[in-house]
């Protein structure tokens, strides 16, 4: 018994149609997956945004403490660089690889600004001081880093240091600006 032309025309597209369904059914299932998955992501991220403000904005608050404490004569001048220097050494690990790396991909720093760069955190693990002006000049180039590459955390020790030299420096004056 042979089976008529349009029976197999028939067939075919039934066959197709349920393999269409099916294939929608599948993939409206893994988009919703995906949906879920990307509300999750969104959620870290911003809960990764507070808390990066929130610590910079603590370590803007230590480094205004420490200041008083110098200013004040509690604290000596040796002991204020050597906890200054400690904290920079502490705090840049990793800084020059995230400097490097940058200087691979696209970079918005010049070879001269990453060089400035580098010598800011030089310059901070001797635990030298430095002026309102290096330390405003230090977070205007990590900041532009930071608008490049915003979830890059081999950024985020560069913008401790500044919060820091902030608080140290510029006796918190930058936050009373804004």
């Amino acid at each position: 018994m042979d089976i008529p032309n349009w029976a197999s025309v028939v067939a075919i597209l039934v066959a197709v149609v349920g393999a269409t369904v099916y294939l929608h059914t599948r993939f409206s299932r893994i988009d919703r997956h995906f949906a879920g998955l990307e509300r999750r992501i969104d959620n870290v991220d911003a809960a990764v945004r507070v808390i990066g403000g929130q610590v910079r904005d603590l370590l803007v608050l230590v480094g205004r403490m420490i200041q008083i404490l110098h200013t004040k004569q509690v604290m000596s001048d040796d002991e204020f660089h050597d906890m200054f220097a400690s904290y920079a050494e502490m705090a840049s690990r990793g800084t020059d690889a995230a400097i490097e790396r940058l200087s691979a991909q696209a970079n918005p720093l010049t070879l001269q600004e990453a060089d400035r760069l580098r010598n800011y955190i030089s310059k901070a693990r001797r635990g030298e001081y430095f002026t309102p002006s290096e330390v405003e000049d230090y977070n205007e180039l990590v900041q532009r880093m930071e608008a490049e590459r915003p979830n890059d955390p081999g950024i985020w020790p560069l913008l401790a240091i500044g919060a820091f030299l902030s608080g140290l420096f510029l006796g918190g004056r930058k936050r009373d600006e804004q």
